[in-house]
């Protein structure tokens, strides 16, 4: 333990005075040791509490950037007939919801996700897929992604295109996404075989409706009507769908 003495030098004498010194004793190395085990334990305790509060920030920010995308959809309906986007494949440039509904958004880094950090050709990859339905596996199954046509655009006809739905035929706007955490590229989509939790075991997801909500990610295989099993990725698959039904 640390501690102060006073200590005499020489004896007092006529004309003299009486002098102390200070002396410090110091820390043993048992208490500097105890000191450095008690620091260590609380960082232990603490920086993961730290770094769940900041993971739980990006999660917020990520259903800042959700809700703002469906406030843009919405904008984007009264102007287009009550219809949803269409897509072009791949998605990139015409056609894509990520420039149709630039101009209610005016803001391209709500588009990216602020934890999806990988990149493609040296570009950050876009965080947020659009909902073409709950189609998986290749593209020429009728159960795919381009060809079940049970989200928010209709099969492919014409090839490369996906014609957008009206949106007076989403039976449940607050069942059924619209936006939501993806991991496809180069397309922006929610496509199953491809989505990963990303928040806290989970993902944001905006609806039809306007409201986000974050939801576990379920990572059992379910089968579709040709036997092809892709991740559920939510607790109820319906929410994939345009009437709430599904396969």
């Amino acid at each position: 333990m640390a501690e102060y003495r006073l200590l005499h030098v020489g004896p007092p004498g006529r004309g003299g005075a009486k002098m102390r010194r200070i002396v410090w004793a110091g820390f043993t190395l048992i208490e500097l040791l105890v000191v450095i085990a008690i620091i260590a334990i609380l960082a232990a305790i603490l920086f993961p509490v730290f770094a769940k509060a900041r993971a739980k920030a990006r999660q917020a920010a990520c259903a800042s950037n959700l809700r703002q995308i469906g406030q843009a959809a919405m904008q984007y309906l009264q102007d287009w007939d009550e219809c949803y986007p269409s897509v072009h494949s791949p998605g990139t440039i015409r056609g894509d919801p990520v420039t149709t509904l630039q101009p209610y958004i005016h803001n391209w880094d709500v588009l990216y996700c602020p934890d999806r950090y990988d990149e493609l050709n040296g570009q950050r990859l876009m965080g947020y897929g659009y909902n073409w339905g709950s189609g998986a596996g290749p593209s020429s199954s009728p159960e795919s992604l381009w060809n079940k046509g049970d989200g928010l655009v209709y099969a492919e006809e014409t090839p490369g295109v996906q014609v957008g739905r009206p949106a007076s035929e989403v039976v449940d706007p607050a069942h059924c996404f619209l936006y939501g955490d993806c991991n496809d590229t180069p397309r922006q989509t929610l496509w199953r075989d491809y989505m990963v939790a990303r928040h806290n075991g989970g993902n944001n997801f905006v609806f039809c409706d306007g409201h986000v909500r974050w939801l576990p990610y379920v990572s059992a295989k379910v089968k579709d009507r040709t036997g092809y099993a892709a991740p559920q990725v939510v607790p109820d698959i319906t929410m994939y769908t345009y009437n709430g039904r599904w396969p």
